[in-house]
C-alpha cells in the first residue's frame, strides 16, 4: 500500500505542476526552435539530428526559450504572491477596522425609549423601506469605501 500511496502522491503532485504549466507556452517554445520540416513531417529537424547536434540544440536553442519561459511563470507567481501579501494585510486592517469606534451609552431614560425613539420603526413594506433607506435619504449619493474589497460606492448605487 506504501508503493502505492507514494505513486499516487508523486503522480498528483506532477499533474498539479502539469496544470500550473499548461499555460508557460513550453511547448510552443520548443516547437518554434525545432529546425525545418514539412507539413507532412513537422518534427523531421529532429530527426535527421545526429547525438551531438541534438545536444548542441538542447544546450544551445531549446534551454535559453523553456528557460525565458520560466522566468515569465517565476515573475507571474511572484506577483501573484506578492498581491495576496498585500491583500491579506488590506483585509486585515479593514476587518478590524469596525471595531475602532468608539462606543457611547444613553442614560435608563433612552433604554426605556428603545431604538425606534432614536431611528424610527421600520417600514412594514420591506422594498419601499430599502428605497427610501438607500435611494431617498440625503445620504443616498455620499460615497464610502467599503472594508472588505475597498471599492468606493454609495448607498444608492447599492
Amino acid at each position: 500500500f506504501e508503493a502505492f500511496k507514494g505513486l499516487f502522491e508523486r503522480e498528483l503532485e506532477v499533474s498539479r505542476k502539469q496544470h500550473g504549466l499548461a499555460g508557460a507556452g513550453l511547448v510552443r517554445a520548443v516547437a518554434e526552435c525545432v529546425p525545418g520540416g514539412r507539413s507532412e513531417a513537422p518534427l523531421e529537424g529532429l530527426e535527421t539530428m545526429s547525438c551531438g547536434e541534438m545536444d548542441a540544440f538542447c544546450s544551445g536553442t531549446v534551454l535559453p526559450a523553456v528557460k525565458r519561459c520560466l522566468e515569465r511563470v517565476q515573475e507571474r507567481l511572484r506577483n501573484e504572491a506578492r498581491k495576496r501579501r498585500e491583500s491579506e494585510v488590506t483585509s486585515k486592517e479593514a476587518g478590524n477596522a469596525k471595531y475602532r469606534g468608539v462606543a457611547t451609552f444613553g442614560g435608563l431614560q433612552d433604554f426605556y425609549k428603545g431604538i425606534a425613539a432614536k431611528i424610527g420603526l421600520p417600514n412594514p413594506r420591506l422594498m419601499e423601506g430599502m428605497e427610501a433607506e438607500h435611494c431617498q435619504r440625503g445620504d443616498a449619493e455620499a460615497e464610502f469605501s467599503s472594508g472588505n474589497y475597498g471599492t468606493t460606492t454609495t448607498p444608492a448605487a447599492e
